[in-house]
């Protein structure tokens, strides 16, 4: 399916209390950012965009493309507050990475020939062979806390054929990440704070869209800004045992068309060329630095979006009115996103 798209507010930092960890234990403390209003139109999306500081981590060369396991830890400063008093603790974090999406890239002869001529074998290289995976980091207070979303995504570069690590980041996609960014975890105002409501993770993409042109030297952009969700659930362990790395489940979702239209992912896979990328654009170069050399910006002409399910929002809305649930689609999102999942909604 083609889509005129690019992935592209209340949020507060709160530290949270583990409810999974057995009472005779010390609760160990939740670092996170929720967002408990989502923003509709493209002005607010665009205002809490800017607003945001959580940048999409763009993660090393040589990493593993993916990490779907517990086997990373962190330590984190948190301040806590007991009983009217704050207090600095530290807490310890075992997290991984899942992949969600991936953006692949193509470009046409007529955009291949006004590339420059010293640079153009390195910058062909990058569109033709190489791709963007967003991930999100599930993360558990350790050894055998309920996993939950962190609010920050991450994203790797990889290199089709090469699905072991990841490969360095080109100037062009360190440009195209930086336009990714957390704008926190969805939780309803009043709803607990636990780790089971922190498992619905709001990101906003802003991207720039080449407006068409009979000729096709003349280039005219727009900013695009479109909405992002992952949906994290756990599948039911072993009576009696901690969830594991295996029982977790990553959904990815996300708005088109100007956040007209809610679409739903397949289930990810490594792509092994540009045709298996969740999203593929068809790309010009638009600005460039180092006397001319060094591409800086890009802008889609067509992009490509693999879809599993779609639905207009305007019909996510009603749904929601027949269902009785107060308020629109958005402000049920995690519920609608079950929904979707679990094939309620078709």
């Amino acid at each position: 399916m083609m889509r005129w798209t690019f992935w592209a507010t209340l949020v507060s930092v709160v530290v949270l209390q583990n409810h999974f960890t057995p009472p005779a234990c010390a609760q160990a403390p939740l670092v996170t950012r929720v967002l408990e209003r989502i923003p509709r139109t493209a002005q607010e999306l665009a205002e809490a965009h800017d607003k945001s500081d959580l940048i999409c981590t763009m993660l090393e060369e040589g990493v593993p493309l993916a990490q779907p396991t517990f086997s990373e830890r962190t330590v984190v400063d948190v301040d806590v507050v007991r009983g009217g008093v704050r207090s600095r603790q530290q807490a310890q974090l075992n997290f991984g990475r899942w992949p969600v999406i991936d953006y692949g890239t193509l470009m046409i002869d007529e955009d291949r020939k006004q590339l420059p001529f010293f640079t153009s074998g390195v910058i062909l290289d990058v569109i033709d062979n190489t791709y963007i995976s967003l991930q999100a980091r599930v993360q558990r207070a350790s050894p055998d806390g309920e996993p939950y979303l962190y609010y920050v995504p991450a994203a790797c570069a990889g290199e089709y054929g090469k699905p072991a690590t990841a490969s360095e980041f080109a100037a062009l996609q360190q440009s195209a990440v930086s336009n990714v960014h957390g704008l926190g975890l969805f939780v309803k105002p009043g709803q607990p704070r636990n780790p089971q409501a922190l498992r619905t993770l709001v990101i906003s993409i802003k991207g720039s869209r080449i407006i068409p042109n009979k000729e096709l030297e003349v280039i005219e952009t727009v900013p695009t800004m479109e909405l992002l969700f992952v949906r994290m659930r756990i599948a039911p362990p072993a009576k009696g045992q901690a969830p594991s790395a295996a029982d977790v489940r990553v959904h990815a979702f996300g708005t088109i068309d100007g956040l007209t239209k809610l679409v739903s992912f397949a289930p990810y896979t490594v792509p092994k060329n540009v045709n298996d990328c969740t999203i593929r654009s068809t790309v010009r170069i638009t600005e460039y630095a180092l006397a001319g050399q060094l591409p800086s910006a890009r802008a889609a002409r067509e992009v490509r979006v693999q879809t599993d399910k779609e639905f207009a929002i305007a019909d996510l809305n009603a749904y929601v009115r027949r269902a009785g649930m107060p308020g629109d689609a958005f402000d049920n999102l995690t519920e609608l996103l079950d929904a979707i999942i679990d094939g309620q909604l078709r």
